[in-house]
Order: structure tokens, then sequence, then C-alpha cells
């Protein structure tokens, strides 16, 4: 069963988005701290995500940003996938630094977008990327 937690953050993160709420299976990965997450978005009114979550709430959180952002873009890892990945994540107010290590260790291509949208985040608003300051 999905947490209400991440029921309200799908919900949320969709307005945010721009896209339909998506069907979202969550299963809990016992003994893990680390979550990991699965899309379709082909053929299917709003898509399907499937999050397997560890122990670690920010973890999770990621992950299903994440996944959601694969229905957005309706592709893979991209520049542009990456890049609404950062701003997603700010936007959720998690750690940014943390999503950084997570990211980089899956996938290199997400550095470049970091730092793509943490020199436009600063440049707009006078350098708040990693200390969170963004309001939803």
């Amino acid at each position: 069963m999905t947490p209400k937690w991440a029921s309200k953050l799908t919900v949320d993160a969709c307005k945010y988005l721009g896209i339909e709420v998506p069907q979202v299976t969550w299963r809990h990965r016992r003994g893990k701290l680390n979550s990991s997450g699965r899309t379709w978005f082909s053929g299917l009114l709003g898509g399907r995500v499937t999050v397997n979550a560890g122990t670690l709430r920010t973890d999770a959180k990621m992950v299903l940003l994440h996944e959601l952002v694969h229905i957005k873009t309706q592709g893979y890892h991209t520049a542009d996938f990456w890049d609404e990945c950062w701003r997603i994540y700010r936007w959720a107010r998690l750690p940014m630094r943390y999503c950084l290590k997570r990211e980089a260790a899956y996938r290199k291509g997400s550095v470049p977008a970091y730092h793509r949208i943490k020199k436009e985040t600063n440049d707009k608003s006078g350098g708040s990327f990693d200390r969170g300051k963004n309001l939803r």
C-alpha cells in the first residue's frame, strides 16, 4: 500500500509537472536503505510507476519524483530529463547534495544537469540552490 505522504507527494508533483496522476505501486524493500523504481508510460493513461522503497524516506521521495519525470518527458535519461529532475527535487525541498550523490552514482549524465540547474537557480535567486530556500 502506498503511504499517505507518497500519495500526496504524487498528486502535488504531478500538478507541478503538468501530468496526469499515474497508477503507483508501492513495495517495501525490507533491510535495504535505498529505493528503486520503474516507469511505464506508453499506452497507459497517466502511466504507471512502481517504487521499491527502502528505509530512507528521502531516497524513496527522490526515486518517486525521478520516475514521475520519466512520464513527463516520455523518455529516458536525456539532458532535458535530468534538468527536470533537478527542478523537481528542488521544488520538493530534497537535500540536493544527497540527490547529487545518488544520481551521480546511478548515471553520470545527471551531473552536468545538476550544475546547469544550479547555475540557473542561483542566477535567479542569489545563490539558494543547495540551501533549500525554495517554497512550493
